[in-house]
């Protein structure tokens, strides 16, 4: 009797399981709860006043002469709007190697038309595989998902991007720690601090972004923690410093918990403390990377259903995250498109969009990285559908959404008809190419218009070798 009690018990949970899973899965929709908080004047007038104010800038341009069919256009965004670029190798060709065809459809669509930042993977697991042997240069073996840094490099040189690298140490087996390393406190230490070493002196001076630590606070692996050094992010950020050049730009990297720890405990919450931890001892730290991936359909409904990852609710961490006084960086995003289908993509694209605009309005936030570009390369997030392109390079409505963001709504293009030894403007900070006539002749040139930098730029009308553009304040 008692197992028949059992047995029936066990039927009634794999049942209310499936149950439960279908419900969720009906349920995924955009809710009139969702637009009602994205919708409510205040959010809607605070956001679009956060764009207008933390990302555009009053400039002045003058010439030495008169100038005549004046034109600016941005070229690229001084906010980064990134994507890894793993998925790159994710497919070989009939020889074995990267399926290059492949790699340049994802440079052209990822890059080229949408993104202007790139994550390179770092991850020692990968570019060691065996002690002494880097997987750095663009010769080395194909591995699925890990192209050589040296071959990203060289493959987007004709790009204008920002690079960051990912990452320097991580409690994680699977994903990090080498299967050669000698499982004891000291030995571990030793290779680390030689993965380190290499690593940062091949790469220092061409990848200006490092996340020097992830996911300590959340992420914890037993094994590893058996034979892990102490003390490994202080460490990690200590031998850094070490070897990479002072303008490099050390960032630490948390999982999506940091989100609802910071809204519950406040600055009691693990990623406030480390990062304040790790400044009172001196550490270089230079931006808190935030992390957001929608790895539960659970979490995903409450999404949708206006219960999790609200408007308030957002603005709210990133307020106190920035009280640490350090730029904040969207480092890794996972949206799905769930349920499959024409639902779920709309669903991806009314999130995607809803957050851009949040997270682009706040002041403290540099940086937004779009994690897995193309459906079907990554097998972790594959049943997410969580790409902006489909496999065959198709795209996916978030794609189009954050074009129509990116290159056509933040954008700016202006200009004056008339003759002109000056001209105003507001505008996005970024590059922008100023192109003009003078005596029926056409001329250009590339000039930088930061929130940082001088907002009036003197250009020479008829260049005269490289001196043709100076600056003023």
């Amino acid at each position: 009797m008692r197992k028949n009690k059992l047995l029936f018990a066990t039927i009634f949970a794999c049942a209310s399981a499936i149950a439960s899973g279908g419900d969720l899965q009906s349920g995924m929709k955009v809710s009139d709860k969702l637009r009602e908080a994205w919708d409510s004047p205040e959010i809607k007038e605070s956001i679009e006043r956060g764009i207008e104010e933390n990302r555009k800038g009053d400039f002045k341009i003058t010439f030495d002469r008169p100038v005549e069919n004046l034109k600016i256009s941005l070229l690229r965004h001084e906010f980064v709007f990134g994507a890894p670029t793993m998925a790159i190798s994710a497919t070989q060709d009939k020889n074995g190697n990267i399926d290059m065809q492949r790699v340049k459809n994802m440079k052209k669509l990822v890059w080229e038309e949408l993104f202007n930042g790139a994550t390179l993977s770092m991850l020692w697991k990968y570019y060691e595989p065996q002690p002494g042997v880097y997987r750095f240069e663009k010769n080395a073996p194909y591995m699925r998902f890990r192209p050589p840094p040296a071959f990203v490099l060289d493959e987007f040189k004709d790009l204008d991007l920002t690079y960051r690298a990912h990452c320097l140490t991580w409690f994680n087996k699977q994903w990090f720690f080498p299967e050669w390393v000698e499982k004891t406190a000291e030995s571990s230490a030793a290779a680390s601090d030689i993965y380190i070493k290499k690593v940062c002196e091949r790469f220092g001076r061409e990848i200006p972004y490092w996340n020097i630590a992830n996911e300590f606070c959340t992420f914890y692996d037993s094994d590893v923690r058996k034979f892990m050094h102490r003390d490994a992010v202080y460490k990690a950020f200590v031998e850094a410093r070490k070897h990479l050049p002072e303008s490099a730009v050390f960032t630490y990297n948390e999982l999506t918990d940091a989100w609802d720890g910071a809204f519950k405990n406040r600055e009691y919450c693990p990623l406030y403390l480390l990062v304040q931890n790790l400044l009172l001892r001196g550490c270089k730290v230079d931006e808190i990377g935030l992390q957001l991936h929608i790895f539960s359909e659970k979490l995903w409904f409450d999404i949708l259903n206006g219960k999790a990852f609200r408007p308030e609710f957002m603005l709210n961490v990133l307020d106190l995250y920035a009280e640490l006084g350090l730029p904040l960086q969207i480092t890794e995003i996972t949206i799905p498109g769930l349920p499959e289908g024409p639902v779920g993509e709309e669903n991806q694209a009314y999130i995607a969009e809803k957050f851009y605009r949040l997270w682009f309005s706040h002041p403290a936030v540099n940086s937004i990285t779009w994690w897995h570009t193309v459906d079907g390369t990554s097998k972790t997030e594959g049943k997410w559908k969580s790409g902006i392109l489909n496999f065959d390079f198709t795209k996916k409505k978030s794609y189009e959404v954050l074009k129509r963001l990116i290159k056509v709504e933040w954008t700016t293009n202006t200009g004056s008809k008339t003759p002109v030894k000056a001209f105003n403007f507001r505008g996005f900070y970024g590059k922008y190419k100023v192109s003009y006539k003078v005596d029926g002749e056409s001329y250009e040139t590339v000039i930088p218009l930061h929130k940082n930098g001088a907002k009036t730029r003197f250009i020479k009308a008829i260049p005269e070798g490289n001196n043709a553009v100076g600056n003023t304040d």
